[in-house]
Formats: C-alpha cells, sequence, structure tokens
C-alpha cells in the first residue's frame, strides 16, 4: 500500500467495501465478508502481531499478567517482591488481541498461581483462566482509581507457596 503524499491518491474510510474496494455500506453479505477476511487476516498472523515482555519468570513459583498502566503497577510489586527473596515474576501482555493463548498457556503450565490485576471487573481474568490449568486469582477494580501496588503484592504475599 503506497504512503499518504506520495503520489497516490488514497480513500480511507470505516465504511464496508467490496472486493474491488467500491463502497458496500447497505449490503450485509458484503459487510459480513469483509469482516471475516479482515478477522482471519489478524488471526493467521498472531505471531507477526502478538506482543509480550516477561519479567523474573525463570524460577517464578506465582506470576503477575498485566496489561496498559496496571502493568507499571504490577511491575513495581515484583521488584519490591523479589528484593524480599519471593520468587514472582511478571508478563505483560502488549497486545490484548489476538490474545496471547501459547504464552499464557506456558506460563500456566510452569507456575502454581496467577494473578491478574486490571482496571474493570475480571475480563482478562476470564480470558486467562480458558488458557491455564493454574489458579487464577483476579485483582478487578472499576472505581477508576490505579490499583496501588500495595494492592498487588498483599495478594502476592498471600498467595505464594
Amino acid at each position: 500500500m503506497p504512503a499518504f503524499g506520495e503520489g497516490e491518491r488514497l480513500s480511507v474510510t470505516g465504511s464496508t467495501h467490496d472486493a474491488y474496494g467500491y463502497r458496500k455500506t447497505d449490503d450485509p453479505e458484503v459487510h459480513a465478508r469483509l469482516v471475516q477476511r479482515i478477522n482471519q487476516k489478524i488471526l493467521r498472523n498472531r505471531s507477526a502481531i502478538i506482543e509480550t515482555e516477561d519479567y523474573f519468570l525463570k524460577d517464578s513459583e506465582v506470576a503477575v499478567i498485566a496489561y496498559g498502566f496496571t502493568a507499571r503497577t504490577g511491575l513495581y510489586a515484583v521488584k519490591k517482591l523479589r528484593e524480599d527473596g519471593m520468587k514472582v515474576g511478571m508478563l505483560r501482555l502488549k497486545t490484548l488481541w489476538p490474545f496471547p493463548e501459547d504464552a499464557i498457556r506456558n506460563l500456566g503450565e510452569k507456575v502454581k498461581r496467577l494473578v491478574v490485576p486490571e482496571m474493570n471487573l475480571g475480563q482478562i481474568g476470564g480470558e486467562v483462566q480458558k488458557y491455564c490449568c493454574c489458579d487464577v486469582i483476579p485483582i478487578g477494580q472499576a472505581n477508576g482509581e490505579i490499583i496501588p501496588p500495595d494492592k498487588i503484592q498483599e495478594t502476592l504475599r498471600r498467595v505464594c507457596p
């Protein structure tokens, strides 16, 4: 696809279009085909799209799975507990879709528990539970305030062996 401003005229809209690029906003079949095609394109390329970062997972018995700004709080909590000798680590989800099923599954096979702090009612915690066989402990908070590190640390202390 040419870059904007490099001699080609591009039309970019959120409207449904057919296989030839013509707008078809009133045809449900065209819309369904477009959505399916885009969805499959993303799923076929999931290995190139999915990004995660791991911290201290080699010897961890319990791990935090976090994303967004909650990942900073989670990592702070993990680092503090590592200083106290606790075997905790963290997996940061940089992309949520496609969901990193393999990373979650692999981590769930290595640790005893996963703690999932998130600023909602536990949507990602539910997804994590689908792909692992260990205990998943959600920390959901939907009051609009950032989850404090001590809340994550308290949970980790409670569930670490």
